[in-house]
């Protein structure tokens, strides 16, 4: 079905868009296109039994913020991320103390 798609938009592209932006006269660098969605909603019970498979198998995303990007979209979840560490801004902190902060209970008076 995509692909039928994709053929539709290629030749709305080449014989309508360009040949309207010829005739106008119009610069080819600012011409626009049409470009096809997706064609069904993602399952998101597909791509969880993905993930699942992946934790199952110990192949972890955390180290691919670009793809947990692209999963939040796919849900339509907004989403943001410290490029810097790669770290969710939208969920606290999970760093351990440092020593010096830390109060040991284990000391004798």
């Amino acid at each position: 079905m995509e692909s039928y798609i994709s053929s539709i938009t290629d030749v709305l592209n080449k014989q309508l868009v360009e040949r309207l932006w010829q005739l106008n006269g119009l610069s080819y660098d600012t011409m626009p296109y049409i470009e096809a969605g997706d064609v069904a909603p993602h399952d998101l019970r597909e791509i969880s039994a993905f993930l699942r498979n992946l934790n199952q198998a110990n192949i972890s995303v955390d180290d691919h913020p670009e793809v947990i990007r692209d999963l939040m979209d796919i849900a339509e979840l907004n989403y943001e991320s410290d490029e810097s560490t790669g770290r969710d801004l939208q969920s606290p902190s999970t760093e351990e103390p440092d020593e010096q902060g830390s109060e040991d209970s284990s000391e004798d008076d």
